[in-house]
């Protein structure tokens, strides 16, 4: 699956001005760790979203990624098709989200998004205490200072569920059968 979403992404997004990253992030009270909630609340969230901003014809790809609490957040990779630039702010996102807050940045100096977006949601942050408990697997990798455990958070996922989904109107990928 990661491979396909990594092409998918690869092949739909490029961190240009009229694409945003997204993370929809539930409330202290609201925190769940029901995957069809998530799922429910991400519907509705994007059904609001299209119509708040209709004219900005928007595709996406999302990505639920697991804590070690069991609860979950949401990652979105956001595109105006047709537009040269898309802004939307972070005050609009949290309110059509409606479940606690949001934040939008751009990608614009990400290489390879698709292995960054992976990434993201697979490898574990550890903080300092944890990080030397995994030293020694060899998973560990650094970056911009913080220790991370490479593909930990997959440990996460409850067996079954579905990590991403995305618009239907993204392209597909080819892929080279030679």
């Amino acid at each position: 699956i990661f491979k396909d979403l990594r092409q998918k992404i690869a092949h739909n997004f490029t961190g240009g001005l009229n694409e945003l990253f997204v993370t929809l992030t539930y409330r202290g009270e609201e925190q769940n760790s029901d995957p069809k909630k998530v799922h429910k609340d991400f519907k509705n969230f994007w059904d609001r979203l299209k119509r708040a901003y209709a004219e900005e014809d928007l595709s996406y790809i999302a990505s639920v990624e697991p804590h070690e609490t069991g609860r979950f957040h949401i990652h979105l990779l956001l595109r105006a098709n047709g537009a040269e630039h898309l802004y939307i702010p972070f005050e609009d996102m949290t309110t059509i989200w409606g479940h606690g807050s949001a934040t939008v940045e751009r990608l614009e100096e990400v290489d390879h998004l698709g292995a960054y977006f992976i990434a993201y949601f697979s490898n574990l942050e550890l903080d300092p205490e944890t990080a030397a408990k995994y030293e020694a697997a060899d998973d560990v990798i650094e970056k911009n200072g913080k220790k991370y455990i490479k593909g930990k958070r997959l440990d996460y996922y409850p067996d079954g569920m579905q990590i991403a989904r995305s618009s239907r109107d993204l392209a597909k990928p080819v892929r080279d059968e030679g």
